[in-house]
């Protein structure tokens, strides 16, 4: 997906010092948006261990970020591959919303014809 698409479909989550949801890092696209250039960054997985779950959280100074939830490394701070800006990890973090294929009418058929199938066989108890 090239930078367009990623901004396309970027949108902004929050962290902070109580976010305890675990997040998985590729499975739920998690990206960053550079403050000073708008360049989206995909997360990875955990340098340290190969980890893919984080977690928001604090570490010992206060700073909001996100927490490896195998070997506990966290981030507060990240640098922009493409300025160089350094980003706090609570104004920057998002996720990428990559939708399938379909079209949202598809999508809207598929759902109604679901909706009445259950419904039917619901009624049949």
């Amino acid at each position: 997906m090239d930078q367009n698409e990623l901004t396309k479909h970027f949108q902004t989550l929050p962290v902070s010092h109580n976010s305890r949801y675990n997040i998985d890092v590729e499975g739920d696209n998690l990206a960053a948006k550079c403050a000073k250039c708008g360049f989206i960054t995909l997360f990875g997985p955990c340098s340290n261990c190969n980890g893919r779950i984080w977690v928001g959280g604090t570490n010992n100074d206060g700073e909001i970020g996100l927490f490896c939830t195998n070997c506990d490394l966290g981030h507060t701070r990240w640098n922009c591959k493409e300025c160089g800006a350094s980003n706090s990890i609570r104004a920057s973090f998002g996720q990428v919303q990559i939708f399938s294929g379909l079209s949202p009418l598809a999508i809207i058929v598929i759902v109604v014809i679901a909706i009445v199938v259950i419904a039917s066989l619901l009624s049949q108890c």
